[in-house]
């Protein structure tokens, strides 16, 4: 009886010490570490990647703001408290601070030189971030930095003045060819065509010709101008606003489309135009 047992310790002992069974469990434990590293730190690169687009598209828009004759103006304010290149970068500065937040960036630009611009020479935006990571802690990284930079222009002098209107319509102009006066407001009709048949083709007959001769052909029903408090708008200028959802009053037309051309040189230029929705 005993030597029965002694020979089965004997063979299981000899199993053991030959089995593979420990020896693939633990390369498994091992490889597995390997594994959900590498997976991990591809999710925290794919994060750091995505930060680095998003701060690319806010500093090439901050560079557009930046470049606006209306922006650069603030250059030639001198006052004594507000001095115009201080006044400037606020300005950008504060484009950035929105612009982050409207591109939904969910982390915060670190550094503080965000906007460089000096007297007549470049104008550069540089952004800056650092990702926390979530896997690559397991080796002692906890964030990824992540930059972006984007050269505004060589100079602001290039740029037009913000005064140097190429076409400029504030829809003041009253009466006309095409005018169906209703009292408080006026309709153009589109082509000579009722508002019930609709035209498709802008064709060579103007619809409305602007204070400044500004000359515009429309699509679809015809255009409508209301004074300011008449419908609900916010104006620059003037008493006047056109819509182009307009309906001779009896809520019976549709949406129209209103365009004029203009031959432009070779520059930069900036388009402004101010806008509400009918829908509340």
């Amino acid at each position: 009886m005993n030597t029965i047992k002694l020979r089965q310790i004997v063979a299981r002992a000899r199993r053991f010490g030959t089995a593979k069974d420990g020896q693939i469990a633990m390369l498994f434990a091992l490889m597995a570490v390997v594994l959900i590293s590498a997976a991990g730190g591809g999710i925290d690169l794919m994060r750091a990647y995505h930060a680095r687009q998003k701060l690319s598209e806010i500093a090439a828009l901050t560079c557009q703001y930046a470049s606006r004759p209306s922006v650069l103006q603030l250059l030639n304010s001198t006052t004594t408290s507000n001095p115009g290149a201080k006044s400037y970068a606020d300005t950008v500065g504060g484009y950035i601070d929105e612009a982050v937040k409207t591109q939904l960036l969910n982390w915060t630009v670190t550094n503080s030189d965000r906007f460089t611009q000096t007297g007549t020479g470049p104008a550069k935006v540089e952004l800056a971030v650092a990702v926390p990571t979530a896997f690559a802690k397991i080796m002692q990284i906890t964030e990824i930095p992540v930059s972006a930079t984007a050269q505004c222009y060589d100079s602001p002098s290039a740029l037009p003045p913000a005064d140097a209107f190429v076409v400029k319509e504030g829809f003041e102009t009253r009466g006309g060819t095409n005018a169906k006066d209703q009292g408080g407001w006026q309709y153009y009709t589109i082509n000579g065509r009722t508002i019930a048949k609709p035209s498709s083709d802008p064709g060579a007959t103007p619809v409305y010709t602007g204070a400044n001769n500004s000359v515009w052909y429309g699509t679809g029903y015809c255009l409508e101008t209301d004074q300011v408090g008449t419908i609900s708008s916010t104006l620059p200028e003037g008493r006047q606003s056109a819509e182009l959802d307009c309906d001779d009053g009896a809520g019976s037309a549709g949406n129209s489309a209103i365009s004029t051309k203009v031959d432009l040189a070779g520059g930069n230029y900036e388009l402004r135009y101010f806008y509400r929705s009918r829908v509340t």
